[in-house]
């Protein structure tokens, strides 16, 4: 065969492979404005099982095609992030914000965790949870955690808001006596979350528990762990997979990692519900609750607590498209990705003045959590390509590997060699 069609042959098998690694889409979502996230994209059950069964298909074709169907290299795919609801996106903190503005509370109750937290109703009917802290380390984690998981387009976060329980203000002076019964001082701002209903608790998924029996803890695109799942096993890794780049950023002990803490003296820590982790039954969304750790507290105890969250950022290898793609952005960008943070925050809540700035020394830690997300990435990415290296026909790796090697490349830029060897074999 001539060099130049061994060439083009190269080229069409390659770039047939990268299509299925890569997986490049255009998919946009809708808009909305809606508080409650809506109900997942139904996907046709049809891409779970395979295309329709050919008389020579293979069981291991079938596999492939199923597998195609989820992951590309190391992500997920459109149909695979399609089945996750929408979640508390920006149009939500708006609405959210606009509740608390324009109504009355007009009861309060005891609930929402400790002893100084307050479940509420507005005069509209809606009902929110009111947290109290002592100190502002515990606000400030709780409220920037979620500015940050707005950057980062992971809406499994509620929308938080900053208030004062002032009885002299128009939103608070119907429940004057409640608010002296709560012991909150009038001074210090309150974190006013709306109440998320059907909750129902969530487990560790299997891949992420460990076991004395030495499986590994992996969540990888690979048909071992992903081929039998059933639409609502996907729903949730798909958000497990934002849950622990979410956690390891602002190094929150107060979830996952706090049943690895635990583990140590309980067995059955790893089958239990997650802290802090609930998800909404009719949609399948998972919540991220309660991130007063974040940031500052967990920050402080990295040296007790770092290698569960090492464990856990290193047993993850398939990421969505979208979060990866804002991590790139901020590690390239001249902004810390703290900078950007106390920014949000200030343009986004009127009472951010009642609050210090997040330290120099935290920033740079974000940053630096930041970078070793990326390299995460990075590696996981890599891994899928030397995946493709060891999959090509020998005839396309001579061509391109005289030239360089696939497996220092990404798969973008194994295309790129590829265009580059056929332009200049003409």
């Amino acid at each position: 065969m001539p060099l130049r069609s061994a060439h083009l042959v190269a080229m069409l098998l390659v770039t047939f492979s990268l299509g299925l690694l890569v997986g490049i889409s255009f998919h946009l979502p809708s808009s909305s404005s809606e508080l409650v996230v809506s109900e997942p994209v139904e996907v046709p059950h049809q891409w779970l099982s395979g295309r329709e069964p050919l008389a020579s298909q293979t069981a291991a074709s079938k596999e492939e095609d199923v597998i195609r169907r989820l992951v590309n290299g190391a992500y997920w795919t459109t149909e695979s992030e399609s089945l996750v609801p929408k979640g508390f996106t920006p149009d939500a903190l708006d609405s959210w914000k606009d509740a608390l503005q324009f109504h009355k509370v007009v009861d309060i109750k005891e609930g929402c965790g400790r002893m100084q937290n307050r479940k509420i109703q507005m005069e509209d009917g809606s009902r929110a949870c009111v947290r109290y802290r002592i100190n502002n380390d515990q606000i400030m984690g709780d409220i920037l955690s979620f500015h940050l998981s707005q950057l980062l387009h992971i809406y499994q976060v509620p929308p938080s808001v900053l208030s004062l329980a002032d009885p002299r203000n128009w939103t608070w002076e119907g429940v004057s006596g409640e608010v002296a019964a709560a012991q909150w001082h009038h001074e210090r701002p309150v974190i006013v979350t709306p109440w998320v209903n059907d909750l129902s608790p969530v487990y560790i998924p299997r891949e992420l528990q460990g076991s004395s029996g030495g499986l590994p803890r992996q969540l990888h695109p690979t048909a071992s762990i992903l081929i039998n799942k059933t639409e609502n096993e996907l729903r949730e890794l798909v958000q497990w997979s934002d849950l622990i780049i979410f956690d390891y950023l602002t190094a929150n002990l107060d979830r996952v990692v706090n049943n690895m803490f635990n583990h140590q003296w309980n067995a059955d820590m790893m089958i239990s519900p997650t802290h802090n982790l609930e998800g909404v039954a009719s949609s399948g969304l998972l919540v991220f609750l309660d991130n007063e750790a974040g940031l500052l507290h967990g920050y402080r105890l990295l040296d007790k607590y770092q290698s569960y969250h090492e464990t856990l950022l290193g047993s993850l290898c398939i990421f969505k498209t979208e979060t990866a793609q804002k991590i790139k952005e901020f590690v390239a960008s001249d902004e810390s990705l703290g900078q950007a943070l106390t920014t949000a925050f200030e343009s986004s809540d009127p009472l951010h003045h009642l609050l210090p700035r997040l330290p120099p020394k935290n920033v740079k830690i974000l940053q630096s959590r930041l970078r070793q997300v990326h390299d995460q990435i990075i590696r996981c990415e890599g891994i899928q390509v030397d995946v493709l290296y060891r999959s090509l026909p020998v005839c396309c790796c001579r061509v391109a590997c005289t030239t360089q090697d696939l497996r220092t490349k990404s798969p973008l830029t194994i295309n790129g060699i590829l265009r580059n060897l056929l332009v200049t074999d003409r």
